[in-house]
C-alpha cells in the first residue's frame, strides 16, 4: 500500500494551501496544478480551487514558478492552449476528489497540518457502509478480529491518546458504552480462564505478572478512589524505587487525599489456618509471618517518610495507611469451623484485611454475569 505526506498551509482564515500535484515532469520542467482548500459561504461543497503552473528546477534543486502572460494581457486572435493529458487528468481528478472528500470532513485548521493520502484500497475501507462492514465480518471472522487485534496495537502505541479521544467524544453515549462493555467482558472472561489455568499455581511471580499488568484487579478491591502508585517498592530505604529497604508488593495512592495502600501478595496455595488447637483453627504460621511482614513494611514506610516524601516527585502521605493481603482460597476452610476461624480472625484484625484468591476472583465471574 501506497502512503504520501502531504502539508496544508492556511493562508488565511478561510484559505489553506496544499501541496502541489504533480501532473507531468522532466529533469528541469514540470506541470503542476497548486490546489487551494478554502471556505465558500456561497456554496459549502465547491471547497476547492486552484492554478495551473509550469516550473522550472533553479540553482538550489528547488522548484521556480515560470512567470507567464495573463488573460488579459494576450492581443487580439492570440491564445493559450494547456493540453492535459488522459493519464495526467485522471491522476488531477483523483487527487482533486481526495481533496474535496478532506474538506467535506476537516475545518480548515490554523498553522501547517500533516496528512497521509492512502492509496484506493485504504480509501475504501475508510468509506464502507454499515451494511458492506456487517456482510464483510460475517464473511470473513478471522480477518475481522485481526483487523481489530491491530487497531487495538495501533491506539496503544504512544502519541495517539489525544486523536482517539477526540475522535471517541464524537460518538454518542450508548455506543461509548457498549464499546466500553465489550472490552471488559473480554477482559473478565481472559481473567476467568487464567484463573481456572491457574488456580493451584504457587508460583508467586505468575501472581505478581498478573497483578502488574492488570492493577484494576487490586483497586477494585479497595474501597476507596484510588490508582497504582508503586509496584515493588523499598520501604525504609534511599527512595520507593532503589535498593537499600525493604520490599513491598504494591504501593496504591487514594486519588483525592494522596494516602497510600500496602499490598502483600502471596499464592493461592498459601495455607491460611494451622493445625487445631483446643478445639479452634489459629493462623497457620505462612498467614501469620504475613501479617507481621505487611506490619513492619507500615513501620518502616512511616518512621522514614519524610525521608521518602523528600525524594519523590508525587506527592504521598502515610496516615495509618490500610494493609491488605491477598493470599490462599477459601476451599481449604472445608468445615464450618475452619470457617468460623479463619472469619474471627480476620475480622479482628485493625487496619489489616486479608482477602483470599476465589473472593477476588468472584468478583470477576459477578462482573462476567452483569454482561451476559
Amino acid at each position: 500500500m501506497d502512503f504520501e505526506e502531504r502539508e496544508i498551509r492556511t493562508t488565511s482564515r478561510n484559505t489553506a494551501e496544499v501541496d502541489p500535484i504533480i501532473l507531468r515532469e522532466t529533469t528541469i520542467t514540470r506541470l503542476v496544478f497548486k490546489p487551494m482548500l478554502l471556505k465558500n459561504p456561497n456554496d459549502e461543497k465547491a471547497s476547492v480551487k486552484g492554478t495551473f503552473v509550469f516550473q522550472k528546477k533553479g540553482k538550489n534543486e528547488s522548484w521556480d514558478d515560470i512567470s507567464g502572460k495573463t488573460l488579459s494581457s494576450f492581443k487580439k486572435g492570440e491564445g493559450y492552449k494547456l493540453e492535459v493529458h488522459s493519464a495526467e487528468l485522471r491522476h488531477l481528478m483523483r487527487e482533486l476528489f481526495f481533496l474535496y472528500d478532506l474538506r467535506s470532513r476537516e475545518e480548515i485548521k490554523q498553522g501547517v497540518t500533516k496528512y497521509i493520502k492512502a492509496d484506493a484500497q485504504l480509501s475504501q475501507i475508510a468509506n464502507v457502509t454499515e451494511e458492506e462492514f456487517e456482510k464483510f465480518i460475517k464473511l470473513n471472522p478471522r480477518g475481522w478480529m485481526s483487523l481489530y487485534q491491530q487497531f487495538i496495537k495501533w491506539i496503544n502505541t504512544p502519541g495517539q491518546d489525544g486523536r482517539i479521544v477526540d475522535r471517541l467524544f464524537k460518538l454518542k453515549p450508548h455506543e461509548l458504552e457498549k464499546i466500553n462493555d465489550l472490552i471488559n467482558q473480554s477482559s473478565f472472561q481472559r481473567l476467568q480462564k487464567f484463573w481456572m489455568l491457574n488456580y493451584n499455581n504457587s508460583n508467586e511471580e505468575v501472581w505478581q505478572k498478573l497483578f502488574n499488568e492488570n492493577s484494576y484487579l487490586l483497586s477494585s478491591i479497595i474501597k476507596s478512589p484510588v490508582i497504582h502508585f508503586k509496584g515493588k517498592s523499598y520501604v525504609g530505604g534511599k527512595n520507593l524505587d532503589n535498593r537499600g529497604g525493604k520490599l513491598i508488593d504494591y504501593i496504591f495512592k487514594n486519588t483525592i487525599t494522596n494516602n497510600v495502600t500496602l499490598i502483600e501478595i502471596k499464592t493461592p496455595e498459601t495455607k491460611l489456618l494451622g493445625n487445631k488447637y483446643r478445639g479452634v483453627f489459629p493462623a497457620s504460621n505462612d498467614l501469620s509471618g504475613s501479617i507481621i511482614q505487611i506490619l513492619n513494611y507500615k513501620n518502616e514506610l512511616s518512621k522514614d517518610y519524610y525521608q521518602l516524601k523528600a525524594k519523590e516527585k508525587e506527592s504521598f502521605y502515610t496516615f495509618n495507611p490500610e494493609c491488605l493481603i491477598i493470599a490462599g482460597r477459601t476451599d481449604q476452610l472445608d468445615s464450618e469451623e475452619k470457617i468460623e476461624s479463619f472469619e474471627l480472625f480476620r475480622t479482628s484484625l485493625s487496619n489489616i484485611r486479608i482477602i483470599t484468591y476465589d473472593e477476588l476472583f468472584e468478583n470477576i465471574n459477578q462482573f462476567v454475569k452483569e454482561y451476559n
